[in-house]
């Protein structure tokens, strides 16, 4: 299975001693009573060839029809790390196989857990359009979703984490989620990435992530990112005008013409995307539904980029423009880069 760049990552931050986090993940019995995305965890007991005993999942769709898939821990580090393959043979499963890691750290007498996985999908074409359009970012979603039923329980706000076993309650959040984005206050988060284990949004999130260029002046510009601010109110973006001295700068930085002012420019990782391919990567990164737009990538840049130009090159004549660059609000104006 090779690495992809849509990684599932989740990560919670829990008031609760890493004793009780590793019991209630690590015990079949407690795991399966938050974690929404089964319906039952066993061990079987049968061993696989290298002496590992093997796990049966059971997920149940709904109209009476069951999905079962085994699994296995490969290597423990006791209240520190557990790494772990699954995979299923039934043809109604999506998932053929996958492998992942469970990460403990205790913090001043919180625990922060983390789970990093990915998984490869059967039924070819088909099955990775709608994996990448639909299935993972809801799995990811739900995976939160159990993280913070989980959080709940350690922390003792509720005694009776199956109350949030509903899967009406589970769309509503993901509905909500899709639609305004992540909660600025939430202590569990979720996003696919490139799985890094040393990357935390909760712990040590990288400044120089997420910086989007744009055109001062353009008014449809400024339009796009009002739309980013208001779906963004954990202010993960930054921004700059292609105009001011620090776009420049950053243009100069990653070898873009300085005077280009009809691009659009993602900064993320080190690398810098521009036009088409920087939008849809924006909304990938604003997680929810609008990264279900993101397999659009895949048609070919130099199609995407002529309807692109085309937008750009009308943009004044339909739009309008400032006579100078925008002024941000107070309230909004530590999210601009001086």
């Amino acid at each position: 299975m090779s690495p992809k760049p849509n990684t599932l990552v989740v990560e919670s931050l829990i008031d609760a001693p890493v004793e009780r986090v590793w019991d209630r993940t690590q015990n079949p019995e407690n795991h399966i009573r938050w974690d929404i995305r089964f319906t039952q965890i066993k061990y079987l007991d049968t061993l696989d060839k290298n002496g590992f005993h093997l796990l049966q999942y059971q997920t149940q769709i709904g109209f009476g029809i069951k999905i079962t898939g085994t699994g296995k821990y490969l290597h423990t580090q006791t209240h520190e790390q557990s790494t772990f393959e699954f995979g299923s043979e039934d043809f109604k499963s999506l998932i053929t196989q996958g492998k992942g890691i469970w990460l403990y750290k205790a913090i001043n007498g919180k625990t922060y857990f983390k789970s990093v996985f990915d998984y490869d999908t059967r039924f070819g074409f088909f099955g990775k359009l709608v994996d990448t359009t639909l299935f993972r970012p809801l799995f990811c979603l739900a995976t939160e979703w159990g993280f913070e039923t989980l959080r709940k329980w350690c922390e003792e706000e509720t005694n009776d984490p199956e109350k949030r076993s509903s899967w009406t309650q589970f769309l509503l959040f993901a509905l909500n989620r899709g639609l305004k984005g992540r909660n600025q206050n939430s202590r569990t988060h979720s996003w696919l990435g490139n799985g890094s284990p040393r990357h935390s949004r909760l712990l040590n999130p990288d400044p120089s992530n997420n910086i989007l260029l744009f055109d001062g002046v353009c008014n449809l510009c400024n339009g796009l990112v009002h739309f980013v601010i208001k779906r963004d109110p954990d202010s993960r973006f930054s921004f700059a005008s292609l105009q001011s001295e620090t776009g420049r700068n950053l243009l100069i930085k990653y070898n873009l013409p300085e005077d280009d002012w009809d691009t659009f420019v993602f900064i993320r990782n080190g690398k810098a995307y521009t036009q088409s391919t920087a939008g849809l990567f924006t909304l990938k990164e604003l997680g929810g539904f609008w990264q279900s737009a993101f397999p659009l990538i895949l048609i070919p840049k130099a199609v995407r980029n002529f309807f692109y130009d085309l937008i750009a090159a009308c943009r004044y004549r339909v739009f309008g423009k400032k006579d100078a660059c925008m002024t941000p609000s107070p309230q909004i104006k530590s999210r601009f880069l001086s």
